[in-house]
């Protein structure tokens, strides 16, 4: 149960709170049954934990509590049936201290010693802050675990530029690490926001200073542009889900929601090679997709949602379902052709990813080619993005 001072317990941490340790516990021990609870003292989780001994339990809970950065806003009681709750002081633990002055916590409760308001604010910036924390944390295994997939079809690698002969691993590291601090502002947008009518025009100075930086540290090479942009997107979305208590499915909608005008774009007339694509072929590319809430990341995530570990052969599936299924207008202009582009999707739909040896063939003619899946990448990160704060947080 969340530990949130006041005499409103149901406010949006309180259930973030109980969401993200509920996680957590059910982690670590095998649990029959929990039923979840949304009380007018607050939302709780009932859990039987089977084959474990409660000592041990309690000892574990006690830890968690003390060493997770969030443990202070958490009570995790043990019921030793037919017996009360197991006490931390029958255990040797020391009572829970106040997070405001380190004294004893119930003799601030009951001498009033603080402020709810200074209390509340310190519940508030600590959720809000490792629910941050989390996000970039999820992000950069996302982006890293993309460019740690070796023979990748002329996408950069760890052994390979691939078909970028300007960019290498190091480089796509320094841009990662670049853009990364701007996903902390664009949580913070959707987070604190009260609505998403205007989250995209509020959003474009973040993606442009988060551009700036990377074009810096890469001397003007685009590195991570559609990552900034999708993954960014996705950013926004995820704060307001999280502080609305919506499923994770609500990323999606929340993105089509928020890109409601993105179209608009095509509008201008700038002469980048996604615009062209647009007029002469129809092709709407990374806009369309979050136009109509990142489809092709639906589908692809369906094949991941279930595995809690992804590994070499999920992550080649998944691009090749992006590579076939997602507009891709840095393929497209490799492609040099709109007949080109189309048959090399239908290359791909006969490659079969588990066999390494048709992987490096198909890898070595994409290089002849000059080919790169550039769209299909950010696409990936994406989805590995998404997979990995459900996994963590829901």
């Amino acid at each position: 149960k969340a530990n949130i001072p006041g005499p409103n317990k149901r406010i949006s941490e309180a259930y973030l709170l109980v969401r993200l340790f509920f996680n957590r516990v059910r982690s670590m021990i095998e649990s029959s049954n929990h039923e979840f609870v949304d009380s007018d003292d607050g939302p709780y989780v009932l859990m039987i934990a089977l084959g474990v001994d409660a000592v041990a339990l309690k000892r574990s809970v006690v830890e968690l509590e003390e060493t997770h950065p969030l443990g202070s806003f958490i009570d995790l009681d043990v019921f030793d049936e037919p017996k009360a709750s197991l006490s931390r002081t029958d255990l040797g633990y020391p009572l829970r201290t106040c997070y405001l002055c380190d004294r004893d916590a119930h003799d601030c409760i009951r001498n009033q010693r603080h402020d709810l308001k200074d209390l509340l604010k310190v519940v508030k910036s600590a959720v809000e802050n490792h629910l941050s924390d989390v996000t970039l944390t999820c992000i950069n295994e996302a982006i890293i675990m993309e460019l740690d997939l070796d023979e990748k079809f002329g996408l950069v690698t760890k052994t390979s530029s691939g078909s970028h002969e300007d960019m290498d691993y190091a480089l796509m590291v320094k841009a990662k690490d670049a853009i990364l601090p701007f996903f902390k502002e664009l949580f913070e947008l959707g987070y604190r926001s009260s609505s998403p009518g205007n989250l995209l025009e509020k959003a474009r100075p973040i993606g442009i200073r988060a551009e700036q930086a990377m074009f810096d540290v890469t001397k003007g090479i685009n590195c991570y542009k559609g990552i900034i942009f999708l993954v960014g997107l996705i950013t926004i979305s995820f704060g307001r889900v999280l502080r609305r208590n919506e499923p994770v499915s609500m990323i999606f909608s929340n993105v089509e929601t928020i890109a409601f005008e993105i179209m608009d774009d095509f509008k201008q007339k700038d002469g980048s090679f996604g615009i062209r694509a647009y007029h002469e072929h129809g092709i709407e590319g990374i806009r369309g997709e979050a136009k109509r809430g990142l489809p092709s990341v639906k589908n692809a995530y369906e094949l991941i949602r279930n595995e809690r570990v992804l590994t070499t052969q999920h992550l080649r599936a998944l691009l090749k379902e992006l590579i076939i299924t997602a507009d891709d207008t840095v393929l497209l202009k490799r492609a040099r052709t709109l007949e080109n582009y189309y048959g090399i999707k239908e290359q791909m739909k006969n490659l079969d990813t588990r066999e390494r040896s048709q992987v490096e063939a198909f890898t070595k003619k994409a290089i002849e080619m000059n080919l790169s899946f550039g769209g299909a990448a950010d696409l990936m990160v994406a989805t590995i993005f998404i997979h990995l704060i459900r996994t963590r947080l829901f």
